[in-house]
């Protein structure tokens, strides 16, 4: 069992990141001129904070209660995100390849904005490897929480993330008429309970 005082460190730094990559974003709006790169750097940044949200708090799913401690806190991070940068960003490729479909946004914006939301979740990456590098927490002692991407069977990793992915759309496309700060949780608690239905030990197929 992990000890629950390690989650403190973790909390911290997703919030102070949160916090920093939202400035990010208010100086990206009010310095950056062209509009293609202005977006470009929107996306990227608000694709880098939601990506940090899930593997930065991710070794809490390893501590009691479990997972209830680890959801709670994801939740919250998650719904500030959305509340954040729902206008503007959708920080999913697939999100982005719907609105491309429906005529939302054109071809091209809409390949800048999916190049930018790759970049953004390698650059995530690269920060959660920097974190686990100096043990900022007593969460990051096995390499394996923070370097196996999927700590999963490949085929319920595969099934898993397409019944999660076609739930988002729905989520996303049902929740467009309502007002940002519910459409914010209603995302939320989308996203969040389909990570609990993955944590389940019985979710689909096993391993």
């Amino acid at each position: 069992m992990m000890d629950r005082d390690s989650t403190v460190p973790l909390i911290f730094i997703q919030g102070i990141t949160t916090l920093v990559a939202t400035e990010a974003r208010i100086m990206t709006r009010s310095v950056v001129n062209p509009i293609s790169t202005r977006l470009f750097l929107l996306e990227m940044l608000a694709t880098f904070q939601l990506c940090t949200c899930f593997t930065v708090l991710h070794p809490m799913a390893d501590i009691e209660p479990k997972p209830q401690l680890y959801l709670a806190h994801l939740y919250s991070f998650m719904a500030l995100h959305f509340y954040l940068t729902l206008n503007e960003n959708s920080s999913n490729p697939a999100s982005t390849l719907v609105y491309i479909v429906r005529k939302g946004i054109s071809m091209r914006l809409g390949l800048l904005k999916i190049v930018a939301q790759f970049i953004g979740a390698f650059l995530a990456r690269l920060y959660q490897n920097f974190l686990w590098s100096f043990r900022v927490s007593g969460l990051f002692s096995d390499p394996v929480v923070c370097n196996s991407p999927l700590q999963t069977g490949l085929l319920k990793a595969f099934f898993t993330e397409l019944i999660s992915s076609i739930t988002f759309q729905l989520s996303m496309l049902e929740s467009e008429m309502q007002e940002l700060r519910i459409r914010a949780n209603v995302l939320s608690l989308a996203i969040t309970s389909l990570i609990y239905a993955g944590l389940l030990p019985s979710f689909f197929l096993d391993p």
